[in-house]
């Protein structure tokens, strides 16, 4: 499998070997919700007068569909979602009935399994976030398959996930059911798998088979080209590049430039296991923010940005350099922004007596002020239309004790 983002290794497995395989953990229960709605179907075709080309299903359109697995023919039309001669990426966004945090996804392909290539979250705000990514050959032939990759981990609880499928391979594919297993609380602890150890120990003994080197700040670091090209878009087109080759081959180690040693070697474990090292500090996950939206690799962007966040949210002290940063920086990091707005509607005095407020741009301390001021507003609105008033209440009893009498 390849892939031009860093992604993890997906599996194919056999129907039988996931009936009762559950997630590894011992603190944590986990709960398994079966897809029974498309909320929303990219897929466009032509109206009953063939006047207009509309999507198969609209936004605000909900249909029940892939109501649990149902293998009695191939494809099943009525349960299944499928797309016939496709020319162009599609996808869809299914939605289960209470939010969780999404710990596995089993896709049930009945039709040419294989093209499945990005699974996302979507959070409240209709943001995406990609839990894999990657390509695979489709397999072709009348046959049942569960698709359950290894997903990214993210500490945000969502009830819809959105699914990019390439139709172009096949002429058609089917998917007959959706099964999420997932938990409402989030286990930062949680053991994935043994493989993150042994990339862990390869990363940190580096001495032994490595085949490249780069230099930073009089600094040597050892690597393996395989894995950080496997890993990373950015780092295949640097190495693997006939030029640079070459360059590697007469002048030994390749000299980086442009980030800071410590955030450079937390990217390149990164790329080893999918995880950053524990207890980093609140600049270092800056820096690696940084240089992983500018080499692209999205992963890591995204748990550094979650880190970011975290710390946030339990040292206050940061949240106006926090602010000034990602406007600096907009629209790049956004959601960064989006989320001290609504810590900064949250703990208002607090922020707002800090000497680093004071000292902020008129213009930045303008637009904090309105934006924290909108959200207060929409949470006293939502407020007020969610709980009933105090009438309405003697009314429904009043209402209740008349039918009574």
């Amino acid at each position: 499998m390849s892939s031009d983002s860093d992604s993890d290794e997906s599996m194919y497995e056999e129907e039988e070997q996931h009936h009762n395989q559950s997630p590894i953990s011992t603190k944590i229960d986990y709960t398994s919700y079966w897809v029974d709605t498309i909320d929303y179907c990219s897929f466009t075709k032509s109206n009953s007068d063939n006047t207009n080309i509309v999507n198969s299903i609209p936004r605000g359109t909900t249909i029940e569909k892939l109501v649990g697995p149902n293998h009695d023919t191939y494809p099943n039309k009525e349960h299944s979602w499928t797309i016939s001669n496709g020319t162009r990426q599609e996808h869809i966004i299914v939605r289960i009935k209470t939010l969780v945090y999404m710990e596995k996804i089993y896709i049930y392909e009945d039709f040419n399994p294989g093209s499945v290539v990005k699974l996302e979250i979507i959070d409240n705000r209709d943001n995406g976030f990609v839990l894999w990514e990657g390509e695979d050959r489709p397999l072709d032939g009348v046959t049942h398959r569960i698709f359950s990759p290894v997903l990214r981990r993210y500490r945000i609880m969502s009830d819809r996930l959105r699914i990019t499928v390439d139709p172009t391979k096949s002429e058609m594919i089917a998917i007959n059911a959706i099964k999420i297993t997932g938990t409402n609380i989030f286990d930062s602890t949680v053991y994935r798998t043994t493989l993150s150890d042994a990339l862990s120990k390869l990363f940190n003994n580096n001495n032994r088979h490595s085949d490249i080197q780069f230099t930073i700040d009089d600094h040597l670091i050892k690597a393996h080209k395989n894995i950080l090209c496997a890993r990373s878009s950015y780092f295949r087109a640097l190495i693997l590049n006939d030029m640079r080759e070459k360059e590697l081959l007469k002048q030994g180690p390749l000299s980086i430039a442009d980030v800071k040693y410590d955030a450079f070697v937390e990217i390149l474990y990164f790329l080893y296991t999918g995880t950053f090292h524990t207890n980093l500090s609140f600049d270092l996950y800056i820096d690696c923010m940084i240089y992983s939206d500018r080499i692209n690799l999205t992963g890591a962007k995204n748990a550094s940005l979650e880190q970011v966040c975290y710390h946030l949210r339990t040292n206050h002290d940061h949240i106006i350099s926090a602010y000034t940063f990602a406007k600096q920086y907009s629209p790049t990091f956004d959601q960064l922004i989006e989320y001290i707005y609504d810590l900064c509607s949250e703990y208002m005095l607090e922020v707002f007596n800090q000497k680093a407020f004071v000292d902020l741009e008129k213009d930045l301390m303008i637009n904090l002020i309105r934006k924290c001021a909108e959200r207060r507003e929409n949470k006293e609105k939502d407020k007020q239309n969610t709980i009933p008033s105090a009438a309405e209440n003697l009314l429904r009893g009043g209402g209740g004790g008349g039918g009574g009498g």
